[in-house]
């Protein structure tokens, strides 16, 4: 009796932890139902009972989360096979690949499920966080990739990116130096009006790169966690 108590209180901070983090205007909660959720809550109360991070720092519990996620969820892919067709149109299942439910529940997502995952698992160990845009180095690509930003212990804002540290640790390259390349993007409310455009996967990085209401930085060390 006890224990179902307890597990019922944990439930409904973990709903709460969905909550916060799917109100980000980032993320799209009108693509959940509330099966979804349920079982996404279900998923996270599982992986939480399966860390055990209480007695890690703020630092050693994102980046064991990080692990975690890299090594039990992949990229799929087949999301970005259309968006260079302005006409394409993303049917509602595979807008589903766009959240966390995909990444606990399917095993599968993009950047955007990735980033919602990791976000929600840090605030469930009381870890804030923010999702930033970031655009890859080289010229062919397009798309504007989601990555997390945190705080660590000693003020220095920090990356958490599974999908990137998968794609590293692929390639035998520093992971460190490959973020560091990268330029981000602090999102803004012309973002959040466009996050589903070209078949679901927002503004292209030469229609940001071309207006001027978009904050750019290069490099990690730019960087600075703030309030969107």
């Amino acid at each position: 009796m006890i224990v179902n108590m307890k597990n019922d209180m944990i439930m409904k901070e973990v709903l709460a932890d969905i909550s916060l983090v799917l109100s980000d205007p980032m993320f799209s909660k009108e693509l959940y139902t509330s099966d979804m959720l349920n079982e996404l809550a279900i998923a996270i109360f599982k992986i939480k009972k399966l860390l055990s991070l209480q007695r890690l720092n703020v630092n050693e519990r994102a980046l064991q989360i990080e692990q975690y996620v890299a090594e039990h969820v992949s990229l799929y892919m087949a999301y970005f096979a259309s968006f260079n067709n302005d006409a394409c149109e993303i049917s509602p299942s595979e807008l589903i690949y766009r959240t966390a439910y995909s990444a606990a529940c399917l095993g599968k997502t993009t950047c955007y499920g990735f980033s919602e995952l990791v976000r929600i698992l840090l605030l469930s160990f009381q870890i804030p966080s923010k999702t930033i845009l970031a655009k890859f180095p080289k010229e062919k690509y397009k798309i504007m990739h989601y990555t997390t930003l945190f705080k660590t212990d000693d003020g220095r804002n920090f990356i958490l990116d599974p999908e990137r540290r998968q794609y590293c640790l692929w390639k035998k390259i520093s992971f460190e130096e490959y973020m560091d390349q990268l330029v981000y993007v602090y999102p803004n409310q012309d973002w959040y009006q466009h996050k589903l455009d070209h078949c679901g996967v927002g503004r292209l990085a030469s229609e940001i790169f071309e207006r001027h209401d978009y904050e750019l930085v290069k490099g990690l060390k730019q960087l600075q966690y703030r309030d969107q």
